[in-house]
């Protein structure tokens, strides 16, 4: 057991020098369950101006603090199998909260309520807290504050699929099994100015390529006439007038995916090369993206571009199935088989000094247990991925013949768009379909899992999940 000094701690905390508080904080995290007392008592007394900082790093180091896909399942049984060490360290944040909230002020009690909103993961909880402690009345107002928040902080996005075609050839596309169509210019404009009256503020364009649509120069100058922000993933293969259409007034990042070796033909990975550098003069964040299938990758030429171009952030993606299942991907019991030389890249990556994320969730309960612990107490780690938020229409795709899909997996999944009368039968359409994957279990370690019951771990991305099981599109 570790015992802080929890004056000396506060001092850190509340120090005018920014180096101190930031040793007080991770003292609290580090030391914690020891600190429960103060990671709590923190909360409620940080300066508006720290406030945001905190809350993200309390969320990612207690996972069960963000947003779950669902309500949380209750669970009788005394501890769990995996990631117990959680589910404790869940009771006494819960516990502190309670010890602390009899002793709040009437005057105090709304900026409690408002602090405790920020942490949706125990809004259950904390809700029934304050009734029991507060009443029925301060309980409807936690309620409504919570779900505000999680509204307030939503950054809302659609994905348009402008094209199918792509000046590359990757065994593990998962548009390869889809016709090489392209969105009609006015029907792309329609759906830019249908997101902004929705409050959409963010488009991400897929494909294929999209930067190989014809129009999309004119779809960049239009998203910045409304108002609306870009990101999108590219193979950075892009015609000249595209290339120099990029930059930080019509782009927020580029996600770059770099192909395997065998995959470029002739010039290409010069021209490759080349555009990279380019886009990081034009300061546009750049992150590369890579596909696992294999454990006899070579990724040396990733490592010689990483040193060539500075970037140093980098995407990690298992190769899920497409809806014909023809493209080359990886199953979950491949993953688990493609564990030990996946970690090995990590490792190399952190000597290089660059940073990798899962972009797509991978069950951790496949992982080395104390690899698992370290990796969910970082952002490297997704248990979940955007797809349930925005009421479900976070990853909502649509198609160049103007046809809604729930997410880039499940693309066989359509329904017309101008079928729908309201942007709330868009969310219960992927609703639908979303949910009962997302509650699925992976494998049989879910049913002993702290992350599973607090529905924080879908278990694996859902093309993966739809790939476990037959799944019917209605």
């Amino acid at each position: 057991m570790t015992y802080t000094n929890h004056a000396m701690v506060r001092s850190l905390l509340f120090s005018e020098e920014q180096r101190f508080r930031e040793v007080g904080l991770q003292m609290v995290l580090r030391d914690f369950p020891d600190t429960d007392s103060l990671a709590v008592e923190y909360l409620f007394e940080c300066s508006s101006d720290l406030l945001d900082t905190y809350r993200e790093n309390l969320i990612r180091y207690f996972p069960f603090l963000g947003n779950p896909f669902a309500a949380p399942l209750n669970h009788s049984t005394a501890h769990f199998k995996h990631f117990d060490f959680l589910a404790r360290e869940f009771e006494r944040f819960i516990s502190s909260i309670k010890t602390v909230m009899p002793h709040v002020s009437q005057a105090d009690r709304k900026q409690t309520i408002a602090r405790l909103a920020l942490l949706p993961g125990i809004r259950y909880e904390v809700q029934h807290l304050i009734e029991t402690e507060w009443g029925s009345r301060q309980a409807k107002l936690f309620a409504q504050q919570a779900e505000d928040e999680i509204s307030k902080r939503s950054r809302k996005q659609i994905m348009m699929f402008l094209t199918y075609r792509c000046n590359l050839k990757c065994p593990y596309c998962f548009a390869s099994d889809l016709k090489a169509d392209d969105m009609p210019a006015e029907k792309a404009m329609e759906i830019i100015s249908q997101a902004h009256e929705e409050g959409i503020n963010t488009i991400t364009y897929c494909g294929g390529e999209p930067t190989l649509y014809p129009d999309f120069s004119l779809l960049l100058d239009r998203m910045k006439q409304e108002g609306i922000q870009t990101y999108f993933a590219t193979n950075l293969l892009s015609p000249p007038k595209v290339l120099k259409k990029l930059s930080p007034d019509y782009v927020r990042a580029l996600i770059v995916h770099v192909a395997h070796p065998q995959v470029y033909q002739g010039d290409q990975w010069d021209i490759f090369k080349k555009n990279v550098q380019s886009v990081r003069k034009k300061k546009i964040p750049v992150g590369f993206r890579i596909n696992i299938y294999s454990d006899q990758h070579d990724w040396s030429h990733l490592f010689e571009l990483i040193d060539q171009t500075d970037v140093k952030d980098i995407q990690l993606a298992f190769a899920f199935p497409n809806t014909s299942g023809s493209n080359r991907h990886t199953t979950i019991k491949d993953v688990q088989r493609l564990i030990p030389s996946m970690l090995d890249f990590m490792d190399k990556c952190r000597n290089s000094d660059v940073r990798v994320v899962f972009s797509k969730p991978v069950p951790l309960c496949l992982f080395p247990e104390e690899r698992s612990r370290e990796l969910i107490r970082y952002i490297e780690y997704l248990p979940k991925c955007s797809v349930h938020e925005d009421h479900f229409t976070h990853n909502v795709c649509f198609s160049p013949q103007g046809d809604v899909s729930p997410c880039l997996s499940m693309m066989d999944c359509r329904h017309p768009f101008s079928s729908f009368e309201q942007w709330e039968d868009v969310s219960r359409f992927c609703r639908s379909h979303i949910l009962p994957l997302l509650s699925a279990t992976t494998t049989d370690a879910c049913h002993h899992c702290f992350l599973y019951y607090r529905r924080i771990c879908q278990g694996a991305c859902l093309g993966h999940k739809r790939s476990m099981e037959p799944f019917v599109c209605h």
